[in-house]
């Protein structure tokens, strides 16, 4: 019988380049991210990743987790829900892009906007008659966060969809 090949993004393959020669370190902490980062030899990518046992749908990679993450920003008494500006900020992004995406298994960008190389893509827009291209998150590459469709604030608002289709 083959071998399952790990999920991208886990302790046992790179989310960016694919390749599976990572190396894992539980006890790995960094600025923040952790603890554990995995490594890839190959393109370098750092990020924290999720084990596969955690993918309850094996035909879709990308679907939530079973359970939110260990540092989960939706969890309870979570660092970002102490921090009223920076909760503020996750709120407004959530707002702005109609959901929150997990970071286990995305590539950690230091400089990034929010800490993480997420997937984005790029569209034309059209602003005043002139149109432009620009990068847009590409939702059909992120996971959905477990511990935000656990939510109050997730469920509050699915309860407004139901009700307006």
């Amino acid at each position: 019988m083959k071998q399952k090949r790990p999920a991208k993004g886990s302790k046992g393959r790179c989310p960016k380049c694919a390749s599976t020669k990572v190396a894992y370190d539980p006890s790995l902490v960094f600025q923040g991210y952790g603890p554990g980062l995995a490594a890839c030899s190959n393109c370098k990518s750092v990020w924290e990743p999720f084990d596969d046992a955690d993918i309850w749908d094996d035909d879709d990679h990308l679907c939530s987790f079973s359970e939110p993450c260990n540092n989960c920003a939706f969890r309870k008494g979570s660092p970002e829900q102490a921090d009223p500006v920076e909760w503020a900020d996750i709120m407004e992004n959530v707002e702005n892009l109609g959901g929150f995406f997990c970071h286990k298994g995305v590539p950690i960008g230091a400089g990034s906007e929010h800490g993480f190389d997420y997937p984005h893509k790029k569209v034309t827009i059209e602003v005043d008659g002139v149109k432009a291209e620009t990068m847009v998150p590409n939702r059909a590459k992120l996971r959905i966060c477990r511990g935000f469709l656990n939510s109050a604030f997730s469920k509050k608002n699915m309860a407004k969809f139901e009700a307006s289709s």
